[in-house]
């Protein structure tokens, strides 16, 4: 007795089907095509538009709300916050759009921020990355080249 998935006198017509795979590709495409539109273009990462992550320790839990409005600021334009790894580790990562702002401003904002807003809890700042948007810009570009060529 041996596992079989598809018989073995199974026959599919792939070649007679073909005009309904080339319309439902079609239309899979154009809804592709149309989401894009109705949401703007496509909604870039840090990765390929430029910003920073910031991973933050915090000694106890901390209302994400309450970081979004101490963390407000220029130097943190389109921030986003959102809890990061286990719950019990008190762990968030901010993201935040690229502005002119340098690594070490962006952190001492950040610090200066948290410390205001949280004078009995304590913080560290575990990882702080920053991407350009020139470098963004061309790991776009180039990623697009992968897709199409």
């Amino acid at each position: 007795m041996s596992f079989e998935i598809i018989k073995r006198d199974t026959n599919f017509d792939f070649v007679g089907m073909r005009r309904y795979a080339y319309v439902l590709s079609a239309v899979l495409l154009l809804a592709g095509f149309l989401s894009l539109l109705v949401k703007g273009g496509p909604q870039y990462g840090i990765d390929f538009a430029g910003g920073f992550n910031v991973q933050v320790k915090f000694s106890q839990s901390v209302e994400l709300d309450k970081i979004r409005t101490a963390l407000d600021s220029p130097a943190l334009t389109g921030l986003v916050v959102q809890n990061f790894g286990d719950a019990g580790d008190h762990e968030i990562l901010l993201r935040a759009s690229f502005s002119e702002q340098t690594a070490n401003q962006v952190r001492e904002a950040v610090n200066t921020g948290l410390e205001s807003a949280f004078p009995g809890v304590t913080h560290e700042i575990q990882r702080l990355e920053m991407v350009g948007p020139k470098v963004g810009a061309d790991l776009r570009e180039k990623a697009l080249e992968a897709i199409f060529y």
